[in-house]
């Protein structure tokens, strides 16, 4: 389970079109970094993964997102239980050994998925952008 986030060309969902891909895994406390800096936790987030959502960006909403990455903090970041951590949990309780990864406060991937959109707008004028949370 995680968090899998393409951008595309507005109305045109095919491979060949995906501008940028970012992964983050249900575990990772920073898989909410992309949805608080676009602004759309409510609408996309779903804790242990996106919500099918499917939303427009414009320019300007992409350098707003760039901004509030480059400024604000992420280290104390923390996340709400989700079905992994039940599944984990039990998996112990039956007496498997779970070995989970260091966080590292690292949300350069953000930043080059956010990038990448902004360059993608600017390069062909177009208005929106569409980025698909699931």
């Amino acid at each position: 389970m995680g968090h899998d986030i393409y951008s595309y060309d507005t109305y045109s969902y095919d491979s060949n079109n995906e501008i940028a891909y970012l992964r983050r895994s249900a575990s990772d406390p920073l898989n909410q970094v992309i949805y608080i800096a676009l602004g759309v936790m409510e609408e996309a987030y779903s804790g242990c993964s996106g919500r099918g959502e499917s939303i427009n960006f414009s320019l300007n909403q992409l350098e707003t997102a760039k901004e509030i990455l480059d400024k604000q903090d992420f280290s104390q970041l923390t996340r709400e239980s989700n079905v992994v951590d039940y599944l984990l949990d039990a998996m112990k309780r039956l007496g498997a050994e779970i070995i989970q990864p260091e966080i590292k406060y690292n949300i350069t991937q953000e930043k080059e998925f956010i990038d990448k959109c902004i360059n993608h707008l600017k390069l062909t004028s177009k208005e929106n952008i569409t980025i698909v949370f699931s």
